[in-house]
């Protein structure tokens, strides 16, 4: 059963391309998901740290709490209030369905982007995106560093500030005004610290989520299937 995406609560979503297939191929494509995925999800969760890969990625999310959430509704268009202020009369299950559905938009319009632009035909993810909710700050610290450290794990390249498609180079030059408001700085316990658990983390010895890719059942090729 999959994990609720419960208001005010921080997860760490990942997903997958299908088969050998990459979801990114040119930097064109990275910038686009990168500006895609706000727009789906903006009023709905903060993003504290990411890592896109050409067949993968990761998001470290935080969703938003439900007067958060409304705080947010009051400043779009009265048709998303309408909808959203419907939250406060849902159930625990539904609000997490209503929120899971902005996040695969987002990879769904990834994946009709890549089918456009490349000529290809169905599934681009292996599944529905995949969430583990975070359990303490200790969890919280290793999940960020595993996913800043993903590019140089691959061998994609052997410093993590020299892959353009993670939150990492964002947040180590973070404004030092923004730095003091970050929960994940203050996860970290301050920006030296974060800088250094980085500096410090070996590979062969780091933290591995207790996660794995499953492959889809099959189906309808034509029909995409994230949520």
């Amino acid at each position: 059963m999959k994990a609720l995406l419960i208001p005010g609560t921080l997860y760490h979503v990942y997903n997958h391309a299908v088969g050998s297939d990459n979801l990114f191929r040119h930097p064109d494509d990275y910038i686009r998901f990168l500006t895609t995925l706000p727009y789906y999800t903006r009023y709905f969760c903060d993003v504290h740290a990411y890592c896109l890969m050409p067949n993968h990625m990761h998001l470290l999310i935080r969703v938003c709490g439900r007067d958060e959430l409304m705080r947010r509704a009051m400043h779009e268009h009265i048709d998303r209030l309408k909808r959203i202020d419907k939250t406060r009369f849902l159930s625990e299950e539904e609000v997490s369905r209503f929120m899971s559905v902005s996040l695969g938009r987002a990879f769904s319009s990834h994946a009709q982007y890549i089918n456009r632009r490349y000529d290809r035909m169905g599934n681009l993810f292996i599944s529905n995106f995949k969430r583990k909710p975070i359990t303490d700050e200790a969890y919280y610290r290793n999940v960020v560093k595993y996913i800043h450290r993903n590019p140089v794990h691959h061998g994609f390249t052997d410093a993590m500030s020299d892959w353009a498609y993670s939150s990492y180079l964002s947040l180590r030059f973070m404004p030092e005004d923004e730095r003091r408001q970050s929960e994940v700085m203050m996860n970290f316990g301050g920006f030296a610290s974060f800088v250094q658990s980085h500096e410090d983390a070996i590979s062969g010895t780091d933290f591995h989520p207790d996660f794995k890719f499953e492959p889809k059942p099959k189906k309808d090729a034509s029909a995409e299937d994230n949520e």
